[in-house]
């Protein structure tokens, strides 16, 4: 097995096939193993709704055209899967 980019995980629409709820449960495990980890994750998803489970530190959003949307969130973390705090 070759890495090319050990410490990086580059995933691409990995919840596409999922429910809403699973999507989340997914994602926010994800950022914390990653975290646990110190592995970088590059993902690539249409589902804002995994934003707040995800919680990366920049988020690029693509719009149409040549539109792009960079925010930097350099502390940012899931404490808590969205779907079990009291809010939801």
């Amino acid at each position: 097995m070759i890495k090319l980019f050990p410490g990086i995980w580059i995933i691409d629409e990995f919840t596409s096939t999922l429910d809403r709820d699973a999507a989340k449960i997914l994602a926010f495990n994800l950022q914390k193993q990653a975290r646990k980890q110190g592995r970088a994750v590059i993902a690539a998803t249409t589902h804002k709704i995994l934003l707040e489970d995800f919680a990366p530190n920049v988020h690029i959003h693509k719009l149409y055209g040549k539109e792009v949307t960079v925010r930097y969130h350099p502390k940012a973390e899931a404490a808590i899967c969205s779907l079990t705090s009291n809010d939801h």
